[in-house]
């Protein structure tokens, strides 16, 4: 069982939570209390490890361990110095910068994006939380075209947990904020025409509002069905070369409140058919 199994912590825990884990697990187990004398040490060994920055960072790299311990032999060197061998300090300083070119883990968060936005290039301040338990805020530059799913990565700018390691990177998953009757699939977007069943007989031309806010006219075919599908070039989602479909599905309103008349009407155009 290892130190972090001990407290019961996850090996990314913050210096909070292990020292919550240690003085809950050290209150229950303490010998003055009647508790497991050798679980107590277990406890007391692994706070000790876990909690010193330098010793935890020794005990999840076992082999920047080992390197340590040569570079803290004043004997060797000496050994290095009387032979008139001066390589050995220069390569100790670059380990000591990067450790075998380690460097602290990565973070992940997730971020939502208005659809309209999609169309140009944006700025976006994010609020990354570190290993330490740190807060902290960030500017990053959003590429236009993201659809849900798309991820990242930023260099740079992830943990920095371990003083003298390179920081990780920060990865950033994309969600898409789309209006209602909007769907994404893929690089295609959908979006729901809701359709008066008499202009669905006789066609008609409307006024359409894209998700991205644009307007057009669409003149739609007479006998069009539920369901069926209309096609506008350029009026999708930002593609590698250039703008995709969006596609209008016929959704059909039956009208209500209809007059007498109007009934006899359409009553007269049903008989006739």
């Amino acid at each position: 069982m290892n130190h972090y199994d001990v407290l019961g912590v996850a090996k990314n825990a913050t210096v909070d939570e292990i020292k919550r884990a240690y003085r809950k697990l050290a209150s229950q187990h303490h010998p003055d209390k009647g508790g497991d004398t050798a679980k107590f040490q277990q406890v007391q060994s692994a706070y000790a490890v876990l909690s010193d920055l330098q010793k935890r960072q020794e005990y999840d790299n076992p082999t920047l361990q080992r390197f340590n311990n040569f570079e803290q032999s004043a004997d060797i060197n000496e050994l290095f110095k009387n032979f008139g061998f001066h390589f050995g300090n220069q390569r100790q300083q670059n380990h000591k910068q990067n450790p075998g070119g380690r460097r602290n883990k990565d973070l992940r968060i997730t971020i939502q994006i208005d659809l309209m936005s999609t169309l140009a290039d944006q700025e976006k301040t994010v609020s990354v939380k570190t290993t330490n338990g740190d807060r902290e805020t960030i500017s990053v530059k959003i590429p236009k075209g993201l659809t849900s799913g798309n991820t990242i990565k930023y260099t740079g700018l992830g943990d920095n947990f371990f003083e003298g390691l390179a920081r990780g990177d920060l990865y950033v998953n994309v969600s898409l904020l789309v209006p209602t009757g909007v769907d994404l699939h893929e690089n295609e977007i959908y979006q729901k025409l809701s359709l008066n069943t008499l202009d669905a007989m006789v066609g008609k031309s409307l006024k359409i509002t894209t998700p991205f806010g644009e307007t057009f006219e669409l003149t739609v075919p007479a006998g069009i069905q539920q369901g069926n599908k209309l096609r506008v070039r350029d009026k999708g989602l930002i593609l590698p070369h250039g703008r995709g479909y969006l596609f209008l599905v016929v959704d059909l309103v039956v009208p209500k409140g209809l007059t007498e008349k109007q009934i006899e009407l359409l009553t007269q155009v049903r008989d006739s058919l």
